[in-house]
């Protein structure tokens, strides 16, 4: 039976609760890199010799790129491609019985960036690489490993985004302050009766808003997910997310 060995990438709660959930899994800090491989290279010393997956499980951001080692892993970089040639050279990943690996995180093989950068890993390290096409969160793992995504169902009948419900919170430094005006705009574009209670959800928001409360210096904060694909909110101490349904306009009312 082929087993898993998951690389989680940490400065995350999801990686912690994983950590702890699964059997055989290392965490690696954001500048631990360079140790990647003599950890690697440890454990082919003392484990089994057997097939194996090697699962790669981070936070995927813009481009669905999954952030590894504190930056995200992209082949368009000489040193990511770099790293991964010096692993497979050095024979590590072949000491393991790796046959194949996964990179595991919210639409990790969806887009042309996540996309390329699979293929060019997978010449690099030549096995295959594969990612996932939906979201992905801690419970769609278990202690042998990740397993495989279950489909969300963004019908009509989901969570239903009233700001009423959500803690009004003081500003902070990684919030953008909105007007009401473009907060409405914002509102506009995300179904707000689809939401799914997703807790952690391997995606990193790449915007934070502040939307203004009724009380004065207190503001909504909503998160950006994925492209501007998602909004997430936090309801009443539920993490859910809700579709947009229409992300490009999204991404341009919030760059212009």
């Amino acid at each position: 039976m082929i087993q898993h060995l998951s690389i989680l990438a940490s400065g995350d709660s999801a990686a912690t609760l994983l950590a702890d959930r699964l059997e055989s899994s290392i965490t690696i800090g954001f500048t631990e890199r360079v140790d990647l491989a003599d950890r690697l290279a440890e454990l082919a010393l003392v484990l089994p010799r057997q097939p194996r997956t090697l699962d790669l499980v981070g936070l995927t951001s813009r481009d669905k790129l999954l952030s590894f080692h504190g930056r995200p892993l992209d082949t368009s970089v000489a040193r990511v491609r770099a790293f991964y040639r010096e692993l497979t050279e050095q024979g590590i990943l072949a000491q393991l019985g790796i046959t194949a690996m996964r990179l595991v995180g919210c639409c990790s093989a969806v887009g042309e960036p996540a996309l390329r950068t699979i293929s060019t890993l997978s010449e690099i390290v030549g096995l295959e690489v594969t990612g996932t096409q939906d979201l992905v969160s801690i419970e769609d793992f278990e202690p042998t490993g990740f397993t495989t995504t279950s489909t969300r169902d963004w019908s009509e009948k989901g969570v239903l985004l009233d700001l009423d419900a959500l803690r009004p919170e003081p500003l902070t430094t990684r919030a953008r302050p909105v007007s009401q005006a473009a907060g409405r705009d914002v509102l506009a574009h995300v179904r707000r009766n689809a939401g799914v209670a997703l807790p952690f959800l391997l995606a990193v928001p790449h915007a934070e808003l502040a939307l203004p409360s009724v009380t004065a210096g207190l503001y909504y904060r909503l998160e950006i997910l994925l492209d501007y694909e998602l909004v997430r909110a936090d309801l009443r101490g539920s993490s859910v997310v809700f579709p947009v349904d229409d992300p490009r306009a999204l991404r341009t009312l919030l760059e212009a």
